[in-house]
């Protein structure tokens, strides 16, 4: 059955195969009621009629059938109204089960949601406190969307206005000091990184005094409310690179000492 009944609690929908509509219910009762009271009077009467002529036993005879039909129109009903209520028992004890199992569910995602929470929370106090430099970017637009205080301090900015929203490639040339465009950079990074997971260039940017800095660049896909988002830590290697430059440079003097010997 699928008609739908209205209680004080809003709309019910009676879809168990074994549960009539209760207007259904008590429509078929009386009606059943009624068939068998007309067919009891009329053919019990004919059939008193036939069988008996004396006036006086028809009287009682009559009085007899009037209890037969009372006790026997009394155990239909009966028959009727424990099968309705047997069919309304376990539908009754079918929805106390499912409303069991959806309170336990319930119940679960509320602590799979406390869990959650906590989890963001440990993050968000991760990521704004920690010293190394992190940026989140959104993949589609290539904006920071995020960044934590050692950020800022990397890129000499004041506040978090002069980095949210821009593009990681608005702080650095246009090209890289070896010719390399730095946004086709950005993006190929971007495209390694959604395809093995994480990956990591090094890029030449500028900080707000317009001070040249390296910084590697360690990206990770990440998806946060249904969006991908770029997870990229920064470190300075400045001074690791100027000092294998040095080095190199100390070692091509020491050659070309060795050499005019």
């Amino acid at each position: 059955m699928k008609e739908k009944s209205k209680t004080l609690g809003g709309t019910f929908n009676y879809k168990h195969d074994n549960i009539m509509h209760p207007i259904h219910s008590a429509l078929f009762v009386t009606l059943v009621y009624a068939a068998i009271g007309v067919l009891w009077i009329v053919f019990s009467d004919k059939a008193l009629n036939l069988l008996v002529n004396n006036v006086a036993l028809v009287e009682r005879y009559s009085t007899i059938k009037g209890i037969l039909y009372v006790l026997a129109t009394a155990l239909i009903l009966l028959l009727m109204v424990r099968n309705a209520l047997s069919r309304q028992y376990v539908f009754t004890r079918e929805i106390d089960k499912s409303y069991g199992k959806l309170s336990d569910s319930f119940a679960l995602l509320e602590v799979n949601q406390k869990k959650l929470e906590e989890s963001e929370g440990r993050f968000r106090s991760i990521f704004e406190r920690s010293p190394a430099p992190f940026m989140l970017i959104d993949i589609d637009s290539h904006a920071i969307v995020e960044c934590n205080q050692a950020a800022l301090s990397l890129l000499g900015a004041a506040s978090f206005d002069e980095v949210l929203g821009r593009k990681p490639y608005d702080f650095a040339d246009k090209q890289q000091p070896n010719g390399f465009d730095t946004a086709e950079g950005y993006m190929q990074l971007m495209k390694r990184a959604e395809q093995a997971g994480q990956h990591k260039s090094e890029f030449t940017h500028r900080k707000r005094n317009g001070e040249k800095f390296i910084a590697r660049v360690n990206a990770t896909i990440m998806v946060i409310n249904g969006k991908r988002m770029l997870f990229t830590v920064w470190n300075d290697i400045t001074q690791s690179r100027q000092a294998q430059s040095e080095l190199l440079r100390s070692e091509e003097q020491y050659k070309l000492l060795y050499n005019s010997l």
